[in-house]
């Protein structure tokens, strides 16, 4: 039987399946007093998950509700990643963000326009601290949009799970401050 700390179950509550930043720990209950922990690997789901972070004990992670795309390049069709990659990001139904890449060579003026409009702010970086939308390139050879952890894909909103072959840069949507 393994023990979870006190000061975890006090904070338990009912998550929905997750990801989980890939390394830390996850304890989820396996019974009344037993419960299971492991080190979280990128892209699995966690059902009723429970984080303890290393770093901070007493932190639950943010609940991200995977999106798949539902447009695919491959099929002819304009692929919505970003959108799905965003829809994850923030927990929201995929209807509930514009499908950008349907905006051509404008996409990243819609998406800041938008992003202002729902009041977040874009960053568009080389190297994220958190969590962010990765852009790349996939393994298909064409640009794509995955979530991801740092420099680390947990989610790729298309069907083949394949992630990035290389990383251009990501975009960090974080929540406006008021002055």
């Amino acid at each position: 039987m393994t023990v979870c700390p006190q000061e975890v179950k006090e904070r338990l509550t009912n998550i929905d399946p997750c990801f989980i930043i890939p390394g830390e720990t996850v304890w989820w209950p396996l019974g009344p007093s037993n419960w299971g922990f492991c080190k979280a690997e990128a892209g699995k789901w966690y059902p009723s998950a429970v984080l303890m972070v290393e770093r901070h004990p007493m932190l639950i992670m943010h609940e991200l509700r995977p999106v798949r795309q539902t447009l695919l390049d491959e099929s002819g069709e304009i692929g919505n990643c970003l959108q799905a990659s965003i829809a994850t990001l923030l927990s929201i139904d995929l209807p509930s963000v514009p499908h950008f890449a349907l905006f051509g060579t404008r996409w990243m003026n819609a998406l800041n326009d938008w992003t202002t409009g729902v009041g977040l702010s874009l960053a568009n970086v080389d190297h994220a601290d958190g969590l962010c939308i990765l852009v790349g390139k996939s393994p298909r050879g064409i640009k794509h949009c995955c979530v991801g952890f740092t420099d680390e894909v947990i989610w790729d909103p298309h069907p083949s799970n394949s992630g990035l072959a290389i990383t251009d840069y990501a975009l960090v949507l974080t929540e406006k401050t008021r002055t």
